[in-house]
């Protein structure tokens, strides 16, 4: 793990498998405090013309770094939610955290394969539009198959910080990211 700089925002990254709650979870970590700011990409894409496509997941990807850079270079510490099964957003990101002297964290949430089905299955009548999208585009296999990758990445990867989420506990993970976010 990188040394974190105390007095300095944070990128922090909650990347994991559709359904294991990364984008509530970002939200209510920014939510708790008046310095940190939660970027959503999934809400830009869902309003894209053709959502479901590689060129409107990279022109959010896009808006979500100038963003990013607006609010670390304000002083801000931002939480992004965003799978990635590949390293090169992750590697931007923290070279927008290095850039603007920000520390960056990555934490990959994890859960069960039949935790991430219930969720999904939930998720077809949400009225969020990025979370039904998700859950409408997904198959058993393709979130198996995403599972696997990101395991892999964080195995890969020994900065990557892994969280096993549990179904229900909600409260505790968040407690994790924070102690996380916090630890020097």
């Amino acid at each position: 793990m990188r040394p974190t700089l105390s007095g300095v925002p944070t990128l922090l990254l909650l990347n994991g498998p559709p359904g294991v709650g990364k984008s509530t979870l970002a939200a209510q970590w920014a939510a708790a405090d008046p310095a940190r700011t939660h970027v959503d990409p999934d809400q830009w894409r869902a309003r894209q013309p053709l959502p479901h496509t590689d060129e409107a997941r990279l022109a959010a990807r896009e808006e979500a770094a100038a963003a990013i850079d607006t609010h670390l270079a304000a002083g801000r510490t931002v939480a992004i939610a965003q799978l990635c099964g590949r390293p090169d957003f992750p590697d931007r990101l923290r070279d927008l955290a290095d850039q603007r002297g920000a520390n960056y964290l990555e934490v990959m949430l994890l859960d069960s394969l039949t935790h991430l089905q219930q969720r999904l299955r939930h998720r077809l009548s949400s009225t969020s539009a990025a979370h039904a999208m998700a859950a409408r585009e997904l198959d058993d296999d393709l979130l198996r198959a995403y599972r696997e990758a990101l395991v892999s990445r964080a195995s890969a990867d020994p900065t990557i910080m892994v969280l096993e989420c549990q179904q229900d506990q909600q409260e505790i993970t968040l407690r994790a990211i924070e102690h996380l976010t916090t630890a020097h």
